[in-house]
């Protein structure tokens, strides 16, 4: 589930994402990733498309079947989310924002430590 909420969360990015970069992302070995990466295309959730400048170069690509099941983890979520977020101003919205953007910040610092 990891790696599809990362390859989705960079599809909706508009980043590019990589076999390499997955499994930085995730922490795995080469082989490991491989075996990740046939197991969601295997399920139709992951297409692989060789690269027509550097034929070496593999892009990820997530599937229509898969942003439908992001969408029908997620949306339910979002949406309770969206509604709580009503009870706030702007003002207290920017306040959670900044607290939110320190404490990822500090624990983005230990991960990479």
């Amino acid at each position: 589930m990891r790696a599809l909420i990362a390859l989705l969360d960079r599809s909706r990015a508009g980043e590019i994402a990589t076999p390499g970069w997955l499994a930085g992302h995730l922490g795995l070995n080469s082989a490991s990733t491989t075996a990740l990466i046939d197991r969601l295309e295997g399920r139709g959730l992951v297409s692989r498309a060789r690269d027509d400048a550097d034929r070496r170069r593999v892009t990820l690509y997530v599937t229509d079947a898969a942003q439908e099941m992001g969408w029908g983890f997620f949306g339910p979520l979002i949406d309770r989310v969206r509604a709580v977020a009503d009870d706030f101003s702007a003002a207290e919205l920017d306040t959670v924002r900044a607290f939110l953007d320190h404490v990822t910040a500090a624990v983005g610092e230990l991960r990479n430590a």
